[in-house]
């Protein structure tokens, strides 16, 4: 306990012994203030947690002509917490104020406020000063800073905009466009809008003027001719393109009530044998035009609708023979949809059957198209034996079988199998003994094996016993680089609830086994990885990734190796 005396008034201050501290902050703030305003004066502190602060005392001096002390208190203070302060305002222009609780202060900022009566006029001033400023017994120590109070003009400051609901910040602090702030003649503000302001999906306003001139970020500086301020914003709305093809351009923002152009390429091509051709647009316009404009009174999606096309090349196995329907070397057709081919020989050639992607020889022909498709018309000679026909019948790894037949035979001795490649002449490769004369037909088998990868062409040079010779038509095979696969097939198809699909490799190679509907959408991804040589078996549940159940109806299996894609058509129905 110590006794406080001083003049002719005594107070009874506790003053609490503790251990010496670092020196800590307090502070008055600056302030304007206006004749005959109320105004509270904060008196701050930095943080002075676990310093062990139970107890402070200090004077206050003032200009008793500016301003008249009203009261003084710890209410909305990390002080408040001890009860009401000791006060002594005996003399005029000062204060001293003291205070002690039963429990240390804590944290930082105002520990007492002060409320003065302004009783000066615009134009006067008064230092606001802090002595003798003491925590507990003189520990921690202090560091004080003093203010000053300036009387002048209030002003009221309003900021309007275009546009009701745009935020503001005034001086650091935020606020809602309109606002009415009270500021004094004189005094300096910054005043900031952001130059983007979001306001929902696909809605923004952009800063575009103030009415003084200045930039979104400015300073504005008081006086009579600078009360009312307004800020202009553009209005933009964005349109959005939906498009995993065509390039789209167009997408951004755009001002209220402009044009928006957007436009997508008519065609998308994916590989040499893949394409997407643009359809439509939908979602906020319905059009088929590549390159359209919107009205931008709103956000706005647009997307493009594109189908998948593959190209079914058309290949002759021998020039001058024939000509196709469509041409070679072919045509773009989408995907899911048929194909009509046709094939017309010359005068002395005939039609043998179509090779490649399709084995067949009707003429015409209807396929139809799940994927890109290499396809051979094959023409011949006309010769003295009378060919029923002369095919390849199958074709497996590195080996190619032949099969004719002959409707009649006259002095036939036989046949010699002549082969080419695109850089040798056509070699015996074989012969194949004749029935000599025949009015019944006869069968014929060839099989070409060990081949490497290239593209060959085949021949009959038909012999009588007489030596001479006739030439058949050519047929021409590919015998793939990477053909890995010997068999893609499925058992059971059709089938109603699982299938198991066998591959058979030649050799070691990276496989990836897909399911699609006919829309060309997968349906279930198997895996992808690297196999070894021989057979390997894969179960198919008739469902998706997702595990859900598909629909009953026709799937596309496509398996691709190293080089290679083979497909195969499977049946899913359900029993009723």
């Amino acid at each position: 306990m110590r006794l406080w005396e001083r003049g002719s008034w005594l107070f009874l201050f506790v003053i609490i012994s503790k251990t010496l501290f670092a020196q800590i902050s307090v502070t008055l703030d600056d302030y304007c203030v206006s004749p005959n305003d109320m105004t509270v004066i904060s008196v701050n502190v930095s943080d002075i947690s676990n310093k062990g602060v139970e107890s402070f005392q200090f004077d206050l001096f003032f200009n008793n002509l500016v301003l008249s002390p009203v009261d003084v208190g710890l209410s909305g203070t990390i002080a408040e917490g001890w009860g009401s302060p000791f006060v002594n305002d005996q003399i005029p222009g000062e204060l001293r104020i003291g205070a002690f609780g039963l429990s240390p202060l804590t944290g930082s900022g105002a520990f007492v406020n002060v409320r003065f009566k302004i009783i000066g006029q615009i134009g006067d001033s008064s230092a606001v000063k802090i002595k003798n400023f003491m925590f507990n017994d003189g520990s921690p120590e202090v560091v004080t800073h003093n203010g000053i109070i300036v009387v002048k003009k209030s002003v009221q400051l309003t900021v309007a905009s275009n546009t009701a609901g745009m935020g503001v910040n005034i001086d650091g602090s935020h606020y809602w466009i309109p606002i009415s702030l009270r500021v004094f003649t004189g005094t300096s503000h910054t005043i900031m809008v952001d130059s983007i302001q979001n306001c929902g999906e696909g809605v923004r306003h952009v800063f575009s003027a103030w009415n003084d001139g200045g930039n979104a970020s400015h300073v504005v500086i008081i006086d009579s001719a600078k009360m009312n301020l307004r800020v202009t914003f553009l209005k933009q709305f964005y349109l959005k393109i939906q498009s995993e093809h065509g390039s789209p351009i167009g997408e951004g923002w755009y001002d209220e009530d402009s044009t928006a152009l957007f436009s997508v390429s008519k065609y998308d091509l994916a590989a040499d044998s893949i394409r997407y051709r643009f359809l439509y647009w939908n979602r906020d316009t319905l059009t088929v035009n590549l390159s359209d404009s919107l009205k931008m009174d709103t956000s706005k999606t647009v997307a493009a609708n594109f189908a998948e096309e593959d190209f079914v090349f058309i290949n002759y196995s021998e020039e001058n023979m024939g000509k196709t329907v469509p041409p070679c070397p072919g045509l773009w057709v989408e995907k899911g949809n048929r194909v009509n081919l046709a094939a017309y020989p010359d005068g002395n050639y005939r039609f043998l059957g179509w090779s490649g992607g399709a084995y067949s020889s009707a003429n015409p022909l209807s396929i139809t198209i799940n994927a890109p498709l290499h396809i051979t018309a094959n023409f011949g000679n006309l010769f003295p034996v009378e060919l029923a026909f002369w095919k390849m019948e199958e074709k497996s790894g590195n080996s190619v079988k032949f099969h004719w037949q002959t409707k009649t035979e006259i002095n036939n001795y036989g046949f010699y199998v002549l082969r080419k490649t695109r850089s040798t002449e056509y070699q015996n490769v074989a012969f194949v003994k004749g029935h000599g004369s025949s009015n019944t037909s006869h069968d014929y088998f060839f099989t070409d094996t060990n081949l490497a990868s290239g593209t060959y062409y085949y021949r009959l040079k038909q012999v009588d016993f007489n030596r001479v010779e006739k030439l058949s038509d050519a047929i021409m095979t590919v015998i793939q680089k990477n053909d890995a696969v010997n068999v893609l097939k499925n058992y059971p198809n059709p089938f109603n609830s699982n299938t198991t699909l066998s591959i058979n490799l030649q050799k070691d190679d990276q496989v990836e086994l897909r399911i699609y509907n006919l829309l060309g959408q997968e349906i279930y991804h198997f895996r992808t990885e690297k196999l070894a040589k021989g057979i390997h078996n894969f179960n198919w549940a008739g469902k998706n990734n997702s595990g859900e159940r598909v629909p009953q109806g026709i799937y596309i299996a496509k398996l691709n190796t190293s080089g290679l894609s083979k497909y195969h058509r499977l049946m899913l129905i359900f029993n009723k």
